[in-house]
């Protein structure tokens, strides 16, 4: 396989993606909403692989959302972990394919947690676009107001007690 510089990688990264819908770079996804205009509202976190942006969505018949865009822009350290472990470029940033993947995974997951835990509200995912500007793929889906889920305080001594119940005489 030949070898790429860092600049060829960034210029392919985004040239595979799908026609664009109207300008916001919208990627065809079944029974997805389409946004004609996105306002970013407030930053809401930054992680290692993506930052989240509460923004307005608007379509076209003027129906606005509040949503939560996951933008997949890594930051150098974490392309860098990619391409050395993984060979390949971060694949939210630089594959509509992955993207899309991981909008159905969630559409699933959604699906699956409702059936499971009915009175739990998960996050539909809405709609998958291109973002020029951060040249990389943004997955959005809807605002869940409320608190996330609060992990319990973990416990050191769960593997010997589970240990215990399992092998007792």
């Amino acid at each position: 396989m030949p070898e790429t510089s860092p600049e060829a990688e960034d210029a392919a990264i985004g040239a595979e993606h799908f026609s664009p819908s109207m300008d916001l770079g919208l990627l065809p996804a079944d029974d997805s909403w389409a946004p004609c205009q996105v306002e970013s509202i407030l930053t809401l976190g930054k992680g290692r692989a993506a930052r989240a942006m509460l923004v307005r969505a608007t379509d076209a018949e003027g129906n606005e959302r509040l949503c939560v865009e996951k933008i997949f822009a890594p930051g150098l350290l974490t392309r860098l972990i990619y391409r050395c472990v993984f060979q390949s470029p971060f694949a939210y940033q630089a594959s509509a394919d992955a993207i899309l993947a991981c909008f159905y995974r969630r559409r699933a997951a959604a699906a699956l947690v409702r059936t499971l835990i009915p009175e739990a509200a998960v996050a539909e995912p809405l709609y998958v676009r291109w973002d020029a500007e951060s040249r990389a793929y943004v997955l959005a889906s809807e605002l869940i107001r409320g608190r996330g889920i609060r992990p319990a305080a973990a416990n050191s001594r769960i593997l010997r007690e589970t240990t215990h119940k399992w092998f007792r005489n």
